[in-house]
């Protein structure tokens, strides 16, 4: 396992939608765009084995520079949603613990984004394995 992952997904950052309705039947609104961010992580991961230890992870969106997107004023937590909904699963376990999680938006003419994960060894006990807040087990209260 590297200590450090980057990948470069090429084209405007997207935005997550919610799924549209149309009478009975529902419809994935950003499958072709999730589609596409899939297979370019996939090649860029070089199929190791998926990551299922704590992470660290920093998301870079670089928005296109023009007045569509400064207008509408593009979230930067829709950002965050769809690139890690889409990293899951295939960067990292679904339920892997984001340890530290670093955004950041900017305007570029290439726009692109980037993700870097690290991949934490150790945390307190210098063991590989995440064992929870220290009343985890216990199930007291943590404001006690």
């Amino acid at each position: 396992m590297k200590d450090r992952y980057v990948f470069n997904i090429p084209g405007d950052p997207i935005r997550i939608f919610k799924t549209g309705d149309r009478g009975r039947q529902t419809f994935d609104t950003y499958m072709e765009n999730k589609l596409r961010y899939i297979v370019t992580l996939e090649l860029q991961y070089e199929n190791e084995n998926i990551i299922t230890s704590p992470i660290e992870a920093i998301f870079k969106f670089f928005l296109p520079r023009s007045h569509k997107y400064r207008q509408r004023r593009v979230s930067l937590i829709k950002l965050f949603e769809f690139a890690n909904y889409v990293s899951e699963g295939v960067i990292y376990k679904k339920d892997c613990f984001l340890y530290n999680v670093t955004l950041f938006k900017e305007y570029s003419n290439d726009p692109h984004t980037e993700i870097v994960i690290i991949p934490i060894k150790n945390i307190k006990g210098g063991t590989n394995e995440f064992k929870g807040p220290k009343n985890y087990k216990n199930k007291k209260s943590y404001h006690s």
